[in-house]
């Protein structure tokens, strides 16, 4: 099955891909949501680019000339890669580059389209790389900064209405909205996106939380033995994801209730079983049963619980000079709250 979403203008450019000799080539660009495979050839839907190309003139020898001028495509679509307004300016670049390859399609053309931050060496490396195969006359800022068409936006809320599958759409139309190429509406913020005053003001109480609980965070990272450091860079996953669950749980009013300790704890236990969860279904779609590699194995629940208790009772406890709980009032208090937890209205927001 292949959805076309929209579709660029054709223009004869030069093609130079792995896939097919170095040839120019008539160029119809489509935005496609389409049937793929993953990595373990299991079903799943991919977005994306697909370039349909007729070839005018072979540029490098061919083994089969004949073969080399028959029409082909070339698809560059990808899992999760879901944001019809990324792929609508990635249409914009496109149409700037006289020669499309290695540098310019792919990975490379998807990151150009979003909008990394200034420190983030990786992204802005392929953003220069690209810049440098746009043709003359064109601009990479100014292709960034054309207004989004309503049509575009119109897309995308539809396609969130029929439960498609859109991770990372809203923190990416959040950039396009501080950008100023996109109007804030109540449609855009009832499927899920937020206005970039609320999103500055909500990192600006997460920073606070994480300040208040460094103290927890680099004792419990030390204890699991995780990167961490007040840069966000040097962080590990699971501990970036125990700082939003703290925020959660104040949000919820744990830390007014219980206290700090209590919070952190169930934080923490919530991230791991969340953690455990995403790692067991992955091993379940996709076993590794490469010799040499043991079977992934989850600790169960009640184990995360017994590891929380532990760190805060056998190491945290020591650095806080005081505990106010024995270890089986501590777990049955997290067991009550982490049972809660998804009734749990905010009745404490930290942004308003």
């Amino acid at each position: 099955m292949r959805r076309i979403l929209f579709q660029g203008t054709t223009a004869v450019k030069v093609i130079h891909h792995y896939s097919h000799p170095k040839v120019e080539a008539e160029i119809t660009p489509l935005i496609v949501v389409q049937d793929g495979k993953d990595a373990w050839g299991d079903d799943e839907l991919h977005w994306g680019l697909i370039l349909q190309c007729t070839p005018r003139t072979l540029l490098e020898e061919a083994g089969d000339p004949a073969n080399a001028l028959e029409p082909f495509e070339i698809d560059s679509t990808f899992s999760a890669w879901s944001n019809p307004v990324r792929w609508w300016r990635a249409l914009q670049l496109l149409e700037a580059m006289p020669t499309l390859g290695r540098r310019n399609l792919g990975l490379h053309l998807w990151i150009a389209t979003g909008r990394p931050d200034p420190d983030d060496d990786f992204d802005q490396n392929v953003i220069e790389e690209l810049r440098s195969t746009l043709g003359e006359g064109h601009d990479y800022e100014e292709i960034m900064s054309r207004p989004v068409p309503m049509d575009i936006i119109k897309l995308t809320i539809q396609l969130v209405d029929e439960e498609q599958d859109m991770h990372g759409m809203e923190y990416d139309i959040t950039d396009e909205l501080e950008a100023g190429t996109i109007r804030w509406s109540q449609e855009l913020k009832r499927i899920g996106v937020s206005h970039p005053d609320y999103r500055r003001a909500m990192h600006a109480a997460l920073e606070i939380v994480i300040a208040r609980y460094e103290a927890h965070l680099f004792s419990y990272a030390a204890f699991r033995e995780c990167p961490y450091a007040r840069d966000s860079q040097q962080k590990a996953f699971r501990m970036i994801g125990i700082e939003y669950q703290l925020y959660e749980a104040i949000e919820r009013g744990i830390e007014q209730t219980y206290g700090q300790d209590i919070t952190a704890m169930l934080s923490i236990i919530h991230e791991e079983i969340t953690s455990d969860d995403i790692l067991e279904e992955l091993e379940k779609q996709h076993p590794h049963d490469w010799e040499g590699r043991e079977p992934y194995a989850r600790p169960t629940p009640e184990e995360r619980f017994t590891q929380v208790v532990t760190w805060y009772t056998e190491h945290f406890f020591k650095e806080a000079a005081a505990a106010t709980l024995q270890k089986d009032e501590l777990l049955e208090t997290l067991h009550r709250l982490y049972d809660r937890w998804e009734e749990m209205p905010v009745t404490h927001p930290l942004v308003s």
